[in-house]
């Protein structure tokens, strides 16, 4: 039996707007396990975004879970304070976005887009343990000639390229 990964089960989220709430996830389940590969299809507009945003926690203000569970690893997000999923985000769980020019400042390198990355989670790392490790990411995501790649700017990369920086 495959262990489970992320189990999320009757997951609901609404919008407060001026005319009163606006359910846009309306009881979303399913269990993802190790090593499996999981896609959200749906129409512009079907609640995708907002799903995987909920997942992550990290709605806007007026937005909101209102029922539902989500378990990473059999731990429990929605018990979560908001310091502790900081340590969680982007390190068990993150977003990779279609258009990766979305996430990636056209005005740092990649290498140092990865290494601020890095440092969020390992604070006491050194510049140089940061680079790197910024540089072993390129490689274990396949981009060609990582050191030049890592010199790059998010713009002098394919877009396959691009959504394996935001992998790394």
């Amino acid at each position: 039996m495959r262990e489970a990964l992320l189990t999320v089960k009757n997951l609901k989220t609404a919008f407060q707007v001026k005319g009163g709430e606006v359910q846009a996830v309306r009881g979303i389940s399913f269990q993802l396990n190790r090593g499996e590969i999981l896609g959200l299809v749906g129409e512009s507009g079907s609640g995708k975004s907002v799903a995987c945003f909920s997942l992550l926690r990290v709605l806007p203000e007026n937005g909101g879970l209102t029922s539902g569970g989500i378990a990473l690893a059999g731990q429990e997000l929605t018990a979560l304070s908001e310091a502790q999923m900081r340590r969680i985000r982007g390190k068990e769980i993150s977003m990779i976005f279609q258009d990766p020019m979305t996430s990636l400042s056209p005005l740092m390198t990649v290498g140092r887009q990865i290494e601020e990355a890095y440092r969020q989670y390992h604070p006491s790392s050194s510049p140089r343990e940061a680079r790197l490790e910024a540089l072993e990411l390129l490689r274990r995501v396949h981009i060609p000639d990582p050191l030049l790649r890592y010199r790059a700017y998010p713009h002098e990369l394919s877009g396959g390229m691009r959504q394996r920086v935001m992998i790394a």
